[in-house]
């Protein structure tokens, strides 16, 4: 648990944890890693983001939801985070209003 407690930033290890992960488990996942400086590394770090989405309370997910989207350079996976929190009602309206001007067509759309 020495590199849980310390900060992870390879991918391995946190689609390992992501694909581990119970309720309960998303708070203490969004403390411990870190984010990649490289576009290509970020995304892989944040492509498993949406498993976790679906296995936890939508409300426990929100924050790690928002990290992603903010931080994922991939437009499909940014899309992906939007329709989860389309379906949940929990999109902020600063988002909704984004989404609108997205490069994705159904990122525009999703809040239509």
């Amino acid at each position: 648990m020495g590199q849980v407690d310390s900060g992870i930033t390879d991918e391995a290890v946190m689609e390992l944890l992501w694909q581990n992960a119970e309720p309960g488990d998303c708070e203490r996942l969004i403390h411990v890693f870190r984010l990649e400086t490289d576009d290509d590394k970020r995304h892989g770090q944040l492509m498993n983001v949406n498993g976790i989405l679906e296995r936890c309370p939508a409300d426990e997910g929100f924050p790690l939801a928002l990290i992603a989207y903010r931080n994922n350079p991939c437009g499909y996976c940014r899309w992906s985070i939007v329709e989860h929190l389309a379906e949940c009602e929990l999109a902020p309206e600063w988002l909704i209003e984004e989404c609108r001007f997205d490069a994705q067509a159904d990122t525009r759309d999703a809040f239509e």
